[in-house]
């Protein structure tokens, strides 16, 4: 998500959706390069506990 700048609540939405359907295939979501205010929208609401964030997509991947 790092060209990403903003997120609504509809976004927020969609993803929550998107890992509920991941969770029933035994899948996961997991977001790395998250900007400062997608960053702090992420742990207002909640989803930084709720998904793993990382600071970079090589960091996401090993951690699989």
């Amino acid at each position: 998500l790092g060209g990403l700048e903003y997120i609504s609540s509809a976004g927020l939405r969609s993803i929550l959706s998107t890992a509920k359907k991941l969770k029933a295939a035994q899948g996961s979501l997991a977001f790395c390069n998250l900007s400062g205010m997608v960053l702090e929208v992420f742990n207002v609401s909640g989803f930084a506990s709720m998904f793993p964030i990382h600071d970079s997509l090589e960091a996401a991947l090993a951690s699989k």
